[in-house]
């Protein structure tokens, strides 16, 4: 039989499996934690919402929206440590929004920015390809400033 326990660091699953292994007279091994480096291990990440249906160019005659079923990687111009990705991630059709992934290292120049004219003046910046402004609404710019954000 399989089970799979994705309950998290201190899953109920696997403490009672490693309880059930070491009554059955086992060493419980199988049911420890594994602690494993990981390159994304120690990086920031914060969520940024968009409309459903976007321009993909920031060029007004290219009428190109991205496609609810696809996932898209979008680039900044910026290289070596200023260098950013936005991760899209793909929506049921009536879903009203689309979720992007910003991640990065925990001092990575996103991070500073404090304002929404701030936040919204550095990715038209580094997204020189995208229409920021109908991307980034002024009430998500404000979220993604004042939230902390997660750790992987």
């Amino acid at each position: 039989r399989l089970v799979i326990g994705a309950d998290g660091l201190t899953s109920m699953v696997r403490t009672k499996l490693y309880e059930w292994d070491v009554s059955a007279g086992n060493d419980g091994k199988s049911f420890q934690m594994n602690l494993i480096k990981s390159g994304s291990g120690g990086l920031k990440y914060k969520v940024l919402n968009f409309p459903p249906k976007i321009r993909l160019s920031s060029d007004p005659n290219d009428p190109t929206v991205l496609k609810p079923e696809v996932t898209y990687g979008i680039p900044s111009v910026g290289k070596g440590r200023k260098y950013l990705r936005l991760g899209i991630l793909p929506s049921m059709e009536s879903n009203p929004r689309r979720t992007a992934l910003v991640v990065s290292k925990p001092d990575h120049e996103v991070w500073t920015k404090s304002s929404r004219s701030e936040l919204v003046r550095y990715f038209e910046e580094q997204f020189p390809q995208i229409p920021v402004s109908e991307w980034i609404s002024n009430e998500e710019a404000d979220t993604f400033v004042e939230k902390k954000g997660g750790f992987f």
